[in-house]
């Protein structure tokens, strides 16, 4: 046999409890203390060793410790030594949590040591208790003297009752000395108990002497309960005893039915969401194939609340649980018999109903989004959701579970406001998914440098010559071909990368006017297009402001356009900028100009150099409306003395009637198509 010594033992004790393990001595100071402890306390690897345990308890318990401790040395009063309880402790950060402690006194070669074993409450107490390794500590806790003993004669006459079993089975001696012992049994086994004894006496197999077994026990009260009865048998006195060893079980049987609940929560919470109750979503698609099996034919509604994140904000995430729970409710009492229904994340649920008529499954989703739609009491105040819904039939659409969620998911992100249930459509669900597409390509386009600056030359109209460029991002497909800019610079915007591309045409477009300057070539300005909502980031101020520094280069090189509508009513940070930008000198054009609200009334309180005018008045130019219309938009420019630039410019008839209304520049396929600022050479002819 192996033989340990005392410090191996504890340490070993240490190592593979799964609850916290404190050692101290009779005055309450720690003499060692499990990893685990450190890390439920929150203290620093050996920080506890030396302290004392008051440091890990709240001031009023603090205060109670040592009287408890002198209490139970000097009367041997179990105040806390040999108890467990739920208590409160305090970790390092003097955060307070509950915890389960049980504290055991261990009588040692070297005096006595207190054992504290502390269970932390706040997680989910999953038990499960490696039974053999504890046994050493509760050999500690625990003797033969803490069991039952019962001692009987031949005839099943009770003869000696010790006070463990008085306890156990809620007798006093007195009360049982002399009576059958069949009394401390369930009245099915008492009855063949003395039939039992005489049959093993006359030679027969032993059942239970010398086998030890669970059984029931019998209470005073007439309660049972489970132990382990070990029974042997001596002779005393010439005469045949019986003794039997009654260990009560309803702990480890308390203990092996939480195990067995923990185990089926843990099996329960695998297929469900544990606030709503709802399916998760792995388990729906594994139980859709056996019903749908059952149904023929279905329909799978996405349903999500709108801003619901903003409720979890204003009232605290408990509320928000409160309200999601609410609408679990509510959809289970609208939801068909024999529906399937499961959370995918937040307030977005699916639902599983039986049938594929159009109407029916309008009708039963209408009903389920306006049920949840119904306010909610919260505390004084009242709270309304928004909800939406995108229905995809089966077998019509498809009969794939993951295509049935993921297209009735697209339906729903197609729902309004006004019209908030939508039907799957293949070709608006085509328009999503090219959507995507574009928008994961445009992010690696931008983060592998694959976008392309084009140049649009600007002429003098009178002359033909070349004044300067407006800056254009391409963006070339792998067949030579590109991607309209009308299709992905409106999903940049969406999605937050309009910033990026203009900080990627602005750092491109002054590297090339640097390196011409360096080269000694001239250079004309060139304008780069900037996203309504940058103009009022500063970050947008200081790249200008930094790299005009950075490369040496005159303001008046470069020019930023900005759409019309975005000021219409510019905030104060925008004109701020602007007025910024303006005394730099850097030019500031306004973009599409007259598809706004072309005033002379808002106009004039902008910081701006110039207009371009739209090419859809410039295409209309040959008619008298769009003649007049453009003569209108240069009397604005020419009262505020804004320089003008028409765009779209493609016949030489538009040049002439631009030049007769006093336009003085133009750009357009007329005088070049954009070509890539690299090819541009070293003059501008």
């Amino acid at each position: 046999m192996i033989r340990i010594d005392q410090d191996t033992l504890f340490e070993s004790i240490m190592a593979v409890s799964p609850d916290a393990v404190i050692i101290s001595d009779t005055q309450g100071n720690i003499i060692r203390a499990s990893q685990s402890a450190e890390r439920l306390f929150l203290y620093s690897p050996g920080y506890l060793n030396g302290t004392n345990v008051r440091q890990l308890m709240p001031h009023a318990m603090a205060d109670l410790h040592d009287g408890f401790l002198n209490r139970y040395q000097t009367t041997g009063q179990p105040g806390i030594i040999g108890q467990s309880r739920i208590v409160t402790a305090v970790d390092s950060e003097a955060q307070e949590f509950p915890i389960h402690l049980t504290v055991a006194e261990a009588a040692l070669t070297d005096g006595t040591w207190y054992l504290a074993f502390c269970r932390d409450l706040r997680a989910q107490q999953k038990i499960e208790q490696d039974l053999h390794r504890l046994q050493l500590v509760q050999n500690a806790l625990f003797d033969a003297a803490a069991d039952g003993i019962v001692t009987i004669d031949e005839g099943g006459l009770i003869q000696a009752f010790n006070a463990a079993a008085q306890s156990l089975f809620g007798w006093s001696s007195a009360e049982v000395v002399g009576r059958n012992v069949s009394v401390l049994m369930p009245a099915e086994y008492g009855h063949r108990h003395d039939q039992y004894i005489r049959h093993y006496l006359e030679g027969g197999p032993a059942r239970i002497i010398g086998i030890g077994r669970e059984v029931s026990g019998l209470r005073k009260d007439g309660t049972t309960f489970p132990m382990h009865l070990s029974v042997g048998e001596a002779m005393v006195e010439g005469a045949r005893t019986f003794i039997g060893i009654c260990h009560d079980l309803s702990a480890r049987h308390k203990l092996m039915d939480e195990v067995h609940e923990a185990r089926q929560e843990a099996e329960y919470l695998e297929t469900h969401d544990a606030l709503t109750g709802f399916l998760t979503k792995e388990a729906l698609i594994k139980q859709f194939p056996a019903w749908i099996n059952t149904h023929s034919t279905c329909a799978v509604a996405a349903i999500s609340y709108s801003r619901f994140g903003i409720v979890n904000q204003r009232y605290g995430y408990e509320e928000g649980d409160r309200i999601l729970t609410w609408l679990a409710r509510r959809l289970e009492s609208a939801l068909p018999v024999d529906s399937l229904c499961a959370r995918m994340s937040g307030s977005h649920l699916i639902a599983v109903v039986p049938g594929s008529d159009h109407e029916e499954v309008t009708r039963i989703v209408r009903s389920i989004v306006a049920l949840m739609e119904e306010p909610y009491a919260m505390h004084s105040e009242i709270v309304r959701l928004s909800g939406r819904a995108g229905i995809c039939l089966c077998p019509q659409d498809t009969d794939k579970i993951s295509e049935l969620i993921q297209w009735s998911e697209a339906a729903m992100m197609e729902a309004g406001i006004d019209i908030n249930i939508g039907f799957y459509n293949p070709d608006n669900h085509a328009r999503l998914t090219r959507s995507m597409d574009i928008e994961q390509a445009l992010r690696s386009a931008l983060q592998n440098d694959q976008l392309e600056v084009y140049l649009q030359p600007k002429v003098a109209l009178k002359t033909g010559q070349r004044v300067g460029f407006e800056a254009l991002v391409r963006w070339p497909r792998s067949d030579s071909s590109f991607v309209s800019p009308a299709e992905f610079i409106p999903i940049a915007e969406a999605i937050g990368l309009g910033k990026e591309l203009d900080r990627f045409m602005i750092n491109q477009v002054v590297h090339h006017l640097a390196q011409r300057n360096q080269e000694g070539k001239p250079v004309l300005p060139i304008a780069v297009n900037i996203t309504a909502d940058h103009f009022s980031d500063v970050s947008l101020l200081s790249l200008v402001n930094q790299s005009l520094d950075l490369w040496q280069l005159s303001p008046a090189d470069l020019v930023l356009e900005i759409t019309e509508g975005s000021l219409v009513k510019p905030g104060g940070d925008v004109l701020n900028h602007l007025r910024q930008f303006k005394e730099r000198g850097v030019k500031i054009d306004i973009d599409d100009f007259g598809t706004g609200y072309s005033s002379l009334g808002y106009l004039k309180n902008l910081p701006v150099t110039g207009i371009k005018i739209d090419k859809v008045f410039v295409d209309e130019i040959l008619t008298d409306s769009g003649y007049q219309m453009i003569e209108g938009i240069m009397s604005i420019a020419r009262s505020l003395s804004l320089s003008v630039i028409a765009e779209g410019i493609e016949q030489p008839e538009q040049v002439e009637a631009l030049l007769r209304l006093g336009c003085d520049y133009g750009q357009g396929f007329w005088f070049d198509r954009p070509f890539p600022m690299a090819d541009l050479m070293g003059g501008f002819s």
